[in-house]
Formats: C-alpha cells, sequence, structure tokens
C-alpha cells in the first residue's frame, strides 16, 4: 500500500525527525511513503492515483489538508496540536473534524491519550499508545572544538527551537546565575529559528556574555555528538510531548535536567532516569546537584539510557504502525486498488520479497527456503491451507533469488548469519514479534542461526532435511 505524508515541520525540527521516522518504519514495512513539502504537493501527488492512504504529524497542520483530499489516514498526535492548537476555537473545530474522519489516531503518551479522549470522546476508540522509537547515530562533530572550550567546561546543551513554548529565556537567565557561581558553566542553545523577532530577543538575553551561545540547526548526527559531549541536556519546554531531544539524550548517555510538566515527567523519573525541576530555584538546585556529584551523574547516565533502550526500542516502534496500517488496509472498501500479497520489503538493511497468506492476527509461521532456492520452493496450495488452519503464514526470497536484492555473479557480499538477520528483519518489517519457523536444507540452518541470536523471538523450530 503506498502511502503519502507531509513534511510540514522545518528540517531539523522533532517534527521533521518523527514524519521521517515514522516514513521509513511503514516503507520497511511493505508501505512505501511519499513525503511531500507543503500541501499542494500532497493534493497533487494523491490525485496521481496510486496512492491508497495518508499519514501525518499534527491534527491541525496535516489534518486539514488531508481533509480536502477525501483519502483515509492516520494522524499522529503532537505536542502543539493539544498543548496550544486545541485551545483555540477556530483551530478546535478543524481538528475535530479531522480527528472524526481519520481512520486511525495514535499518541505517544499515556498523557496524551486521556487528553485526546477528553477532548473527542467520540473517537475515543481510535487513539493507540505509541510510544516513540530513538535512534541516535553521532557523528564525529566535537562541540567543544568548535566553541573553542576545554574538557573541563560544564556544558548544558538546550536542543529546541526558538518559540516561547521552548522558554529559552528562562534558560538564558538561570545559566548566567550558575556562570557567576562557576565560570566552567555555559549554555549553547541549538535549534530553528521560527520568527526573527523572537530570535533577536534571543540574542540580546545571550548578549556578549561567555555564559550563553546560540549556535542554530545542528544536522541530527552532529546533534547526538555533541548531547555525547555535554555535561547535561536540558529542556525548559512549558509545554511538551515526549521530546525527541530528551529521548537522544538519554540514549547517548548524557544526563538530563528536564521542567515538571507531563511531556517530559512521562520520560523522566527524577533522581533516577534524570532530574525534574519545577522553578529557577530547582533548576539551580539540580544542575548544581548534577555537577557536584559524579556519582549520581553516572547513575543518571547508565539508568537513562537503560530505560530508553528498554521502552522506547524502533522494533516495537515498527511492529505498532505495521499493526496500525493492517488495520487500514483491512477496512478498505472490497472494491480499492489493494495491493498483492507479494511486495518487497526492507529488512536487515536490504530488499525482500516477501508474501504472506492469513490473518496478521494469527500466530506466524516463517518458512525458510533452501540455498538457491525462492519462495515458490513453499507451494502456495500448501501456504493457503496452513492459513485456513488459523496461522499468518510468510514466505520470503533469499537474496539472489526471486524478486529480492541480487549481487554480481561469485561476488556475494553476505554471510549465513547475515541470511539469518534477513529473517528476522523480515519479522520486523512485518511487524511480526515472534514466529514458529520452519527451514528445509541450508533454510535449516538460516533458521538454527536465527533462533542463537534471538531466542525468544522463536515460538518454535522445523527443520526439514
Amino acid at each position: 500500500m503506498k502511502l503519502l505524508a507531509l513534511l510540514h515541520s522545518p528540517a531539523a525540527s522533532g517534527g521533521d525527525t518523527t514524519t521521517r521516522r515514522i516514513a521509513e518504519h511503514l516503507s520497511a514495512s511493505g508501505h512505501p511513503v511519499r513525503l511531500e513539502p507543503h500541501d499542494g504537493a500532497v493534493t497533487a501527488a494523491a490525485e496521481d492515483g496510486d496512492v491508497l492512504a495518508m499519514v501525518g504529524t499534527h491534527a491541525l497542520l496535516s489534518g486539514s489538508t488531508f481533509l480536502e483530499i477525501g483519502l483515509p489516514y492516520v494522524l499522529v498526535l503532537g505536542g502543539t496540536d493539544l498543548n496550544e492548537y486545541a485551545l483555540e476555537p477556530v483551530f478546535h473545530q478543524v481538528m475535530t473534524q479531522a480527528v472524526e474522519r481519520a481512520a486511525g489516531l495514535v499518541a505517544f503518551n499515556d498523557d496524551f491519550v486521556r487528553r485526546s479522549r477528553e477532548l473527542w470522546p467520540q473517537v475515543a476508540d481510535k487513539v493507540r499508545y505509541i510510544p516513540q522509537g530513538v535512534r541516535t547515530t553521532p557523528s564525529d562533530y566535537s562541540l567543544r572544538r568548535a566553541l573553542g572550550v576545554g574538557a573541563d567546561a560544564k556544558l548544558l546543551l538546550l536542543p529546541a527551537g526558538l518559540r516561547p513554548v521552548k522558554d529559552p529565556l528562562f534558560a538564558i537567565d538561570c545559566v548566567k546565575r550558575l556562570h557567576e557561581e562557576d565560570e566552567r558553566v555555559r549554555l549553547v542553545i541549538a535549534g530553528v529559528s521560527y520568527d526573527e523577532d523572537y530570535e533577536a530577543m534571543v540574542r540580546r538575553r545571550c548578549g556578549d556574555s561567555p555564559a550563553v551561545r546560540y549556535v542554530g540547526a545542528l544536522a541530527r548526527d552532529d546533534l547526538h555528538a555533541a548531547m555525547r559531549e555535554a555535561t547535561a541536556v536540558l529542556n525548559t519546554s512549558t509545554s511538551e510531548c515526549s521530546p525527541n531531544s530528551v529521548l537522544e539524550a538519554m540514549d547517548v548517555g548524557c544526563p538530563v535536567v528536564v521542567r515538571d510538566i507531563p511531556g517530559n515527567t512521562c520520560l523522566v523519573e527524577d533522581g533516577v532516569t534524570g532530574l525534574v525541576f519545577a522553578d529557577r530555584d530547582g533548576f539551580h538546585a539540580q544542575v548544581r546537584r548534577l555537577l557536584d556529584d559524579d556519582v549520581l551523574a553516572r547513575r543518571l547516565r547508565r539508568h537513562g539510557q537503560e530505560h530508553v533502550r528498554r521502552t522506547h526500542g524502533m522494533r516495537a516502534e515498527r511492529a505498532a504502525y505495521a499493526a496500525v496500517f493492517r488495520d487500514l488496509l483491512d477496512d478498505l472498501p472490497s472494491d480499492a486498488p489493494v495491493p498483492s500479497r507479494d511486495r518487497v520489503v526492507r529488512a536487515n538493511g536490504v530488499d525482500l520479497c516477501v508474501q504472506t497468506f492469513g490473518d496478521p492476527a494469527d500466530p506466524a509461521i516463517l518458512l525458510v527456503a533452501g540455498s538457491g532456492a525462492s519462495m515458490l520452493a513453499w507451494d502456495a496450495g500448501f501456504c493457503e491451507l496452513l492459513a485456513d488452519e488459523g496461522r499468518y503464514v510468510i514466505r520470503y526470497d533469499h537474496r539472489d533469488t526471486g524478486r529480492s536484492v541480487s549481487y554480481p555473479p561469485g561476488e556475494p557480499p553476505y554471510e549465513l548469519r547475515d541470511l539469518a538477520a534477513d529473517a528476522l528483519g523480515v519479522l520486523d518489517a512485518l511487524g511480526v514479534e515472534r514466529a514458529h519457523v520452519v527451514g528445509i536444507s541450508l533454510g535449516g540452518m538460516i533458521a538454527q542461526v536465527a533462533a542463537l541470536a534471538e531466542p525468544a523471538r522463536i515460538a518454535s523450530l522445523t527443520l526439514v532435511a
């Protein structure tokens, strides 16, 4: 199923990061996503005829466009939706129409699930809770080198666009006070400028003080590298919804100091996975506490990273979005041009052709063919029989077979363990957490290696000589 998404947020912003990550998940699950940068392009793309559905972040920004098109769509509710736009009567009216027409709604945390159901009780059954996934890819960029400061500097990094809701002025005033006590303490603000007048206000407040620098927007990989070097990453926003920057900081092992708002505290437990403050005095006390206690800093780094990797993994997020769009596909009218079950998915970093039989809600069986054999080694009639008995059957083409990726003869850049990772990658792409695996000949070896790599995902092994 081909999908369409609207990129309404500036590059390097949290909204842009989220939209692109969800699009990557869906594309890997066999639903290629066409990303368009403005309303007109989305409307034109929808008229091409090969798009079956749409996905977008923000009930207002994407929803207002999607309402005019008429295709089914899923909306991911953003922080600006519920914290700002929903409070404006004109915006609220448009958002209500958008959520009522949506095929599905996604919220990132329990607070947003509750609030969206309170705002729109008529669509409460459409709302799904899917925690944000996080993946960090630090570059070799050095923020300290770029600023010309040494290893002894205490860098407090505020990754935030220049908007009043992010409250960078609060951070500037608080860190200037800390700098007066300890000249090693410095604030670095990194983010997109949304408004020239507000940027000018921020720059005036920074002045020529060595305590504060605004460095503009950093490339995502460079921002991750900067987080890894920072003493702490801050979030001073007055409202949020599971901010990417906090998750990313925790993932790279940087302590976080965040304002006491639901969008932050759903991610950060005070004193365990980070530090939480309510006001200026609280901010001062928490940062001083972090600077003065190396044992605490190390514990926050470790616990924060463990928490994020346990509860905000990419695999779980991908499986959840795959399930949302499986349901949407099932609900399409019977005369909709639904694509065949034979499709190419992104698995383990390569393109593999996959075919499925039966209901995805049933227990899954993954059929792994032997050496040099495509998925056709497993007879379609046999697969249909298994599906008729209440199984979700998956067969796929190995690399260099069928419609999967191929390489020059005699130069295969892969080994047995890569083929085993492919099998697990097929499950990831289809949103299947656990499956019975049947392997024939070499497929049996592949199945065994996969089971050794991730035993929790293998419900049973059947090996055929």
